[in-house]
């Protein structure tokens, strides 16, 4: 019980509890958080080559080594939110409870639809949230912000405002149904004070570096094509073929936000208690074209088959067919059609409201190349896989 004391040491009461800390998002408010002088606990799981520890000295070392910033260590409890009790002993829960003032509920799965071998996105998106608002019951947290996603409007057109929610619309997927149910929970759990909730729509690697450890969304079309580009030399994509196989005209716009930006504004108004009890879209006034992004993903085809090493180098190249890559990109790209359709308008009167002086920036072409080089030269994995 001593080395149990000792580990989880005693920090103020104004503590944040944060979740998903080793997800993208997460690691930014990590940084953000403590930027801000604010004592963070996180609550990671192990996966299977390292204990929740070992995980976030591998995210601290992401930040000094692609960044250079050192960012404060965080108090670590290994748990998993799809369990009860968060997976925590009772020395981390009773630790939780003397320390811990709020949670910001960052943790989620990105699972487009329903797995029968985990149980995602519900796993994680309902019950993780479920077993996170328990937590904030029994240890009388009354503060709870809670990461949601612009895109619990579902196939919703026209505009969307903030305080809407369920509206009868029709959800594109098990991951928007997943979250929509996860904000029913949270709106419903009356021993909660304030609960805030955030809703960011494709969030993207960072403006500075690129920098993204996940690459789904925005990364799928590239990813898709990546091992059919590395097994040929002088691959290429035709102007209008990615339109084409996703049945779109490119007049279509896509909302991204970068990381970095919907940290910045969710650390804004985490630390100040006169904005919370508020929902926020985190979401851009100027839109990305999806005509823009496509052409944007052709030309990076060509680069990364040169930027990636081809399996074939040494050796005659198989002759490239150009309509074989197509078919493949539209049948892989099936479970992300509801993800590519056009974005309605989101309205961000409460975000304006909170953090006037920090609006989403525009996407131009520079900086699109910027996020898909990131993870061309990643290979499209974090940590990134080196050659020998």
């Amino acid at each position: 019980m001593a080395a149990l004391r000792f580990m989880y040491r005693t920090l103020a009461s104004s503590c944040i509890l944060l979740t998903g800390a080793t997800g993208l998002l997460g690691r930014f408010l990590l940084r953000d958080l403590t930027a801000q002088g604010r004592q963070v606990a996180v609550l990671v799981r192990g996966s299977k080559t390292a204990g929740a520890e070992a995980r976030v000295d591998e995210l601290l070392d992401d930040w000094r080594q692609v960044a250079g910033v050192e960012v404060p260590r965080p108090v670590v409890l290994a748990g998993d939110i799809t369990v009860p009790g968060l997976g925590l002993p009772a020395a981390a829960l009773e630790w939780v409870e003397a320390n811990v003032g709020e949670v910001v509920h960052a943790a989620a799965s990105l699972a487009f639809d329903r797995r029968v071998s985990d149980g995602e996105p519900y796993a994680s998106n309902v019950q993780g949230t479920a077993h996170v608002l328990e937590l904030c019951r029994t240890a009388g947290i009354r503060r709870l912000h809670h990461v949601s996603t612009a895109y619990v409007c579902g196939l919703r057109r026209g505009r969307v405002l903030e305080t809407e929610l369920d509206v009868g619309q029709t959800p594109g997927n098990d991951y928007e149904r997943s979250k929509i149910e996860a904000e029913r929970l949270m709106r419903a759990a009356d021993w909660l004070d304030v609960c805030t909730v955030y809703r960011p729509s494709i969030i993207v690697g960072d403006l500075v570096n690129g920098f993204t450890n996940t690459f789904h969304g925005f990364y799928k079309p590239l990813r898709i094509v990546q091992p059919f580009v590395e097994s040929f030399v002088q691959a290429s994509l035709e102007p209008g073929s990615l339109l084409d196989a996703l049945g779109m005209t490119g007049q279509e716009r896509k909302n991204l936000v970068p990381v970095d930006w919907v940290s910045a504004v969710m650390t804004r108004i985490v630390i100040d208690p006169a904005l919370h009890g508020s929902t926020y879209h985190l979401t851009s006034t100027r839109p990305t074209g999806v005509g823009l992004l496509c052409s944007v993903f052709e030309r990076m085809v060509t680069e990364m088959a040169v930027r990636l090493p081809a399996a074939t180098a040494g050796g005659p190249a198989p002759a490239f067919d150009p309509a074989v890559l197509a078919r493949l990109f539209s049948d892989q790209m099936e479970v992300y059609r509801a993800y590519w359709r056009d974005d309605p308008e989101f309205d961000v009167t409460a975000t304006s409201r909170a953090a006037p002086d920090l609006p989403a920036p525009p996407l131009d072409e520079a900086t699109l190349r910027r996020l898909c080089r990131f993870a061309i030269d990643a290979r499209f994995r974090w940590p990134p896989v080196r050659e020998l």
